[in-house]
């Protein structure tokens, strides 16, 4: 099994729109590393680019159920998330 691992600083425990911020950075250096455009990734997972950009910016807090959905269009079976001082 291969996880999207996302590595968040102890403030995003307390401050949910840190940890939103943090989520967004993460999806959006994923999505940069392997090449794929917010059209091409949102095109098979029924979310649009639009909202992916949001995410990503950390303007809105992602779902459970959207974070797995791009995780797997990155091609991961699973999602890590862990707190790093």
């Amino acid at each position: 099994m291969t996880t999207f691992s996302i590595s968040l600083t102890p403030d995003a425990i307390i401050d949910s729109t840190i940890a939103s911020k943090q989520i967004g950075a993460a999806i959006s250096s994923e999505r940069k590393r392997v090449g794929l455009s917010r059209v091409k990734l949102t095109s098979g997972i029924g979310m649009s680019a639009i909202a992916l950009e949001k995410y990503e910016s950390g303007e809105c807090a992602i779902t459970t159920q959207s974070l797995m959905q791009v995780s797997c269009a990155f091609g991961y079976t699973g999602v890590s998330i862990t707190i790093h001082a």
